[in-house]
């Protein structure tokens, strides 16, 4: 469930959000759409794996349309990756 602690510019907006992203080969780069109701094009998102998330991960992610975050996954492992669904926490920070 998300909060916001003010509106306008500077807004936070804080919740959770289930993540289950496709497979990911080796030195790959997933991506997976997950849904933030309030996000708006130009608005800083900070993504915060749970703290079981699988070795060799890296992430970052944006907010690409109205209510849409894209989340990259980069596979440094060495293998192929499954990762688990898991609940994320975000941070939205309207600019």
């Amino acid at each position: 469930m998300a909060t916001l602690s003010f509106q306008g510019q500077g807004a936070v907006i804080k919740g959770t959000v289930t993540v289950n992203p496709a497979s990911i080969s080796s030195a790959a780069i997933g991506e997976t759409s997950v849904t933030i109701t309030g996000a708006l094009a130009g608005d800083t998102v900070i993504m915060n794996a749970p703290a079981a998330i699988e070795t060799g991960c890296v992430w970052s992610a944006y907010v690409s349309a109205a209510d849409t975050v894209k989340l990259r996954i980069a596979n440094l492992s060495g293998g192929s990756l499954d990762c688990a669904s898991a609940t994320w926490d975000y941070c939205l920070i309207r600019n």
